[in-house]
């Protein structure tokens, strides 16, 4: 919205300093008084344009505060310039790989994975016996009553006694335990194609991602272009028309594509930074992605 604010604003003074150009013509005869008329509704349109795009800046500023839970009617400072800091050319592998490793979703698919397999490990342990195997080791004596018994434990009258004992424990209900094991079994097949399908349709969406970018960055070179066409032949225009040998409409037709290729750039600059935003969030690198905040 500030981008469009600015570029509205070069037109409208674009179109300040073509009415002032076209007194002067006005007033050496190269052009009537209808041409006069019909570049004071391109400045008038001009205006007009300004006015919506300031407007929308502060929509777009009201939408921002609220979403981060401040009052709407807050002035807010863009910084940077909107791009993007992007990493070097990587191939579609190279972003998959990525992907794989910061993707939120199929991380939390392993994580699943890993909770299904302890389950499962619980659930077989249920099924196996356990024994249970203590030891001691102590003093005894022989003597008759508590006094002497106790005594005969410090001298050579005591000795030493051990003690083995061994336990086995058999689960039952072996058919609840194995329907356990494979509700288990099944939780885990279940989680491993869940990660699977995830992982391929992150794959799948890297791949339409890198795409995306790459027809977005043609297509900002390709609005480009045509904005320095359209620039060159505007200026064709006024030169001409200075020397006397085009119309003001033809002007005019020129100076309104020159303002169309230049909505068209930020707006396929907009489609680029949408894409690379896209595959950032597959990857999940969105924290370090903008170059620039707002304050």
């Amino acid at each position: 919205a500030v981008a469009q604010e600015a570029l509205t604003a070069g037109n409208l003074e674009s179109a300040l300093a073509l009415q002032e150009r076209t007194d002067v013509w006005f007033e050496v005869g190269q052009v009537d008084q209808a041409e006069v008329a019909r570049v004071k509704s391109e400045r008038i349109q001009a205006e007009r344009d300004q006015l919506k795009a300031q407007q929308e800046v502060r929509r777009a500023a009201d939408t921002l505060l609220l979403q981060l839970g401040e009052a709407p009617g807050q002035d807010i400072t863009p910084e940077g310039d909107g791009t993007f800091a992007l990493p070097a050319a990587l191939s579609v592998e190279e972003h998959q790989r990525l992907a794989e490793d910061g993707n939120v979703g199929l991380a939390l698919a392993a994580l699943d994975i890993e909770d299904a397999r302890a389950d499962l490990k619980d659930a077989n342990a249920e099924r196996l016996p356990s024994l249970t195997v203590s030891g001691s080791v102590g003093r005894a004596s022989l003597e008759d009553n508590a006094a002497d018994a106790f005594a005969a434990l410090g001298d050579d009258r005591g000795f030493t006694s051990y003690g083995v004992a061994a336990e086995l424990s058999t689960p039952i209900g072996g058919r609840a335990a194995r329907a356990s094991r494979n509700q288990a079994q099944a939780a885990l097949s279940a989680a491993e194609i869940q990660h699977d399908n995830t992982l391929h349709r992150l794959r799948s969406d890297v791949q339409l991602a890198v795409q995306n970018v790459e027809v977005a960055f043609m297509d900002v070179e390709l609005a480009q272009a045509k904005l320095d066409a359209a620039r060159k032949t505007e200026d064709s225009e006024v030169a001409r028309l200075d020397a006397g040998v085009r119309r003001l409409d033809e002007l005019l037709d020129a100076r309104r594509r020159r303002v169309s290729a230049e909505d068209d750039v930020q707006q396929a600059n907009q489609a680029l930074a949408l894409a690379h935003l896209e595959l950032a969030q597959l990857e999940g690198r969105v924290d370090n992605l903008l170059d620039g905040s707002v304050r």
